[in-house]
């Protein structure tokens, strides 16, 4: 779930948990020196990440055992993306797994250790509003073109179970980091993600702070209409929003917030593709 103002042609889908891809074959980029991160608040275990640019959160690429050992690996990668008919790759290594659990629109910070709705679950617990924080805020996203699970309740009712998501009220939502938290969560347990420590990063770390500048795996110019995607496994009711920080500054939110990119065109998604799709 992406902070930050939607743009007008923000592309909404429903997702499954199998690996899928959407790209932007036209996003517009308006400066030079930047690094790219689209910051994603979750609110349960891992759910996507930048597939291209490769971002730094896949520093752990290579390391096969980490990602077996991942909440929840598929074909033994962490965080898999296509890459082809019928075929995933585990290049993004543990890069889903940078997130922020528990935050909700209004609050001061992420607790942690709460997760959002389980629409599918015939508990009661769970199909309801999740203010984390009694701050009662004010959703901003009600048009259900605009949101992704449960479109057909009517915004702010006791059915409209994602009210409180970060996505439903853009930049209105904290996070533990602009480039997330291993695992989501400082101590691995209950909602949230397992990040299998690496020579890298451990459960806890924050991306701003751990993660090492890479060299850069492309080149833009101001102005110019570039490709970029995103992989995502499961979609807890958000969105998403590619935007940039400048690389002589912190990498911080309010850096990030201020620098949205906007989306020009139609978007793409490819979903578990088979052969011959």
């Amino acid at each position: 779930q992406a902070s930050g103002r939607p743009p007008r042609s923000t592309p909404c889908f429903r997702a499954s948990t199998r690996p899928s891809c959407t790209r932007s074959p036209h996003l517009q980029s308006d400066m030079l020196g930047v690094a790219l991160l689209a910051t994603l608040v979750a609110r349960a275990a891992a759910h996507g990440a930048v597939s291209w640019p490769r971002p730094r959160n896949a520093i752990d690429h290579e390391d096969a055992a980490a990602q077996a050992n991942a909440t929840y690996p598929y074909r033994g990668q962490a965080c898999p993306s296509p890459d082809g008919p019928g075929r995933t790759t585990g290049v993004l290594g543990q890069a889903c797994f940078w997130f922020s659990n528990g935050c909700a629109i209004g609050c001061a910070s992420c607790d942690g250790k709460s997760r959002g709705p389980i629409p599918s679950s015939g508990d009661p617990r769970w199909r309801r509003k999740f203010d984390l924080c009694g701050a009662a805020a004010r959703a901003t996203v009600c048009d259900p073109r605009l949101r992704t699970v449960n479109t057909g309740a009517a915004c702010g009712s006791e059915e409209d179970w994602y009210y409180y998501s970060p996505w439903r009220a853009p930049g209105a939502a904290p996070v533990f980091d602009a480039c997330g938290m291993a695992g989501g969560t400082p101590v691995a347990g209950k909602f949230g993600g397992h990040y299998s420590a690496t020579a890298h990063a451990k459960q806890g770390d924050l991306g701003s702070k751990t993660l090492r500048k890479a060299a850069p795996s492309v080149t833009w110019t101001a102005g110019q209409t570039v490709e970029v995607a995103w992989t995502v496994l499961a979609n807890h009711g958000g969105g998403y929003q590619y935007r940039l920080c400048r690389a002589s500054e912190p990498l911080t939110e309010a850096c990030f917030q201020r620098l949205p990119l906007r989306f020009v065109g139609r978007q793409s998604l490819l979903w578990d593709r088979k052969p011959g799709d």
